[in-house]
């Protein structure tokens, strides 16, 4: 068990005694007059640079960026949190930067605006605002209610402070980030009006009957798919993004790995045979948990293997153990792509070679590279990038600038060309249905139907309603959905063209139900708890995304070479 917990931890282990090595000798170095310690050396996984807001900050500063450091201790910190959470490593790493940088920037935000609690304010909160495990412990109760003569005994009970003080900064963290929260969303203040619309459309009801109107069967030659890509350049423009050279490292899963994760799974079995619940060992061993498909409930546990690992079964829950590789192996790849990186300064694509590896090209948005990069600078040339850990394997990237031409060349989109054409003359078939259609409409409904059919097009006809959508996990991945949302302004007896991700779609409404006057106003206060929610949530994301876009982040999780 020592043995397996070690194994698990090495790699950390093995970046702090680095970490520790390097600090101590980059600082004998700049003590001689050597080169000055770079910010990974210093402990920082990345900065912040804030622009000054209030006129007072820009004058008193003279426009300069107020500089914040990211403390790896806290990123790793956050690492292995959302590691035991059973989370991919790869996965991780994104969410630990991301919510270390939230923390930073929600922290600098709160001293701005001053909002913090007093020692008297923090005493209050804790005489009027017991925990919510002590308001349900049947030891503080009196006649079936709490009593609050007991917690305040409690709370002044000396052998207790640790509790309390463990209590007190849960209190110093979070209160004032409510009171954040609610400054910044303060203006969610809905109107009878947004109420009534929220309400009319959660309980919308439409009987809808569709057709998809499929691509033309006959063949297109290359001068009319040509013709089409120069009529229609603008649709096909890219963005100017960078572009990258990279290679991949894969970590190798050797027949040792296997054995032992195979003993892991065997350990974890056992542990479920004894009685602990998966869940626990999930958040031990950091796995994953999934309902079972299985229509019976399996007494005991047992464990198989499956593609993606081995599966640890009991009652109605798996647990997923993946075979990844050792350790060691991460730490021996990860050597490998360094010492690569080094030897790729002179010539990538040589070194590459070298190396026996394949080098893959392609713009940002094309890579397959799980880490976010959006921090870092890729536009600059030349540059090496990494290594950069993904599933089971390191990538290191070689910058090339930005895309020269923002229109690609026709042989390389030919088949989203005719992608696109297709679904144009797809367009342009229902469009003369439809005015077919409108011609004839009224006073019959009939026309729709008959329309269709004799076109060749089988019409079907649904009930759509919001409650099915969101209640239903396989309505709400079927065309059916898109569909319903497109049409849902579509009045009654009306017919029109509806655009989805796998084609178009004739959509003629037969019914469009909405709730009666004296419904709605008799549920507008049950709808408005869960409209203030959604406002306040929208407004403070956007508020977030707005701080981070006026910082300056630097992320320096990759070393860029």
């Amino acid at each position: 068990m020592v043995m397996r917990k070690l194994r698990k931890k090495m790699r950390v282990f093995l970046w702090f005694a680095i970490v520790v090595f390097v600090a101590g000798m980059t600082a004998m170095m700049v003590g001689d007059g050597g080169r000055k310690p770079t910010p990974t050396e210093q402990g920082k996984v990345g900065e912040i640079y804030i622009k000054p807001t209030s006129a007072w900050q820009k004058i008193k500063s003279w426009t300069r960026k107020e500089k914040i450091p990211l403390s790896y201790r806290d990123y790793s910190n956050l690492l292995e949190h959302y590691k035991k959470q059973g989370i991919p490593a790869w996965k991780c790493k994104n969410l630990a930067f991301s919510t270390l940088v939230e923390e930073v920037l929600v922290t600098q935000e709160m001293k701005k605006r001053g909002i913090e609690l007093t020692d008297e304010e923090v005493v209050e909160i804790i005489k009027n605002n017991p925990p919510p495990e002590l308001l349900q412990d049947t030891l503080l109760l009196t006649n079936g209610e709490f009593d609050y003569n007991k917690y305040l005994a409690i709370i002044s009970d000396p052998s207790n402070i640790r509790w309390l003080q463990s209590y007190e900064l849960l209190i110093r963290s979070q209160v004032p980030r409510e009171i954040l929260y609610q400054t910044i969303t303060s203006a969610a203040r809905p109107t009878t009006i947004d109420l009534i619309e929220a309400y009319a459309h959660s309980h919308l009801k439409l009987t809808l009957e569709y057709a998809l109107i499929p691509n033309p069967q006959s063949p297109i030659s290359n001068p009319e798919l040509l013709e089409y890509y120069n009529t229609h350049q603008d649709e096909f423009m890219l963005q100017e993004e960078p572009i990258i050279n990279y290679v991949v490292f894969q970590v190798p899963i050797s027949a040792e790995d296997e054995d032992y994760t195979k003993e892991i799974a065997q350990e974890i079995a056992d542990f479920a045979q004894e009685g602990a619940s998966l869940d626990s060992l999930a958040i031990e061993y950091g796995c994953q948990i999934i309902q079972t498909h299985s229509r019976f409930t399996i007494q005991g546990s047992r464990f198989t293997k499956k593609d993606d690992g081995y599966h640890i079964i009991k009652e109605e829950k798996e647990l997923i153990l993946p075979i990844r590789p050792s350790d060691e192996s991460f730490v021996l790849t990860e050597d490998k792509a360094s010492d690569f990186i080094s030897a790729a300064k002179s010539d990538f694509l040589s070194t590459a070679k070298s190396y026996d590896l394949e080098v893959h090209k392609g713009t940002i948005s094309e890579l397959p590279i799980p880490a976010d990069l959006s921090y870092i600078n890729l536009a600059e040339k030349d540059k090496i990038i990494g290594p950069i850990e993904g599933h089971n394997c390191f990538y290191v990237l070689h910058t090339l600038g930005i895309q020269e031409s923002p229109v690609p060349e026709f042989s390389t989109l030919s088949d989203k060309v005719r992608d696109k054409y297709y679904r144009s003359k797809a367009q342009e078939l229902a469009q003369k249905l439809l005015d077919k259609i409108t011609g004839r409409l009224k006073p019959s409904l009939q026309p729709f139907r008959e329309v269709l059919q004799a076109n060749g097009f089988p019409v079907e006809t649904r009930e759509f309603s919001v409650g099915a959508i969101y209640e239903s996990p396989l309505f709400a991945e079927s065309r059916g959905q898109e569909i319903f949302l497109k049409a849902s302004n579509l009045p009654e007896n009306e017919t029109g063209i509806v655009s989805t991700e796998d084609g178009i779609y004739l959509v003629h409404c037969l019914k469009h139900e909405k709730p009666v006057q004296e419904e709605i106003e008799k549920a507008i206060p049950e709808v408005y708890p869960d409209w203030i929610k959604e406002e306040k949530e929208m407004i403070y994301e956007e508020w977030l995304a707005n701080l981070k876009t006026s910082a300056d982040i630097k992320d320096y999780r990759y070393k860029i070479h």
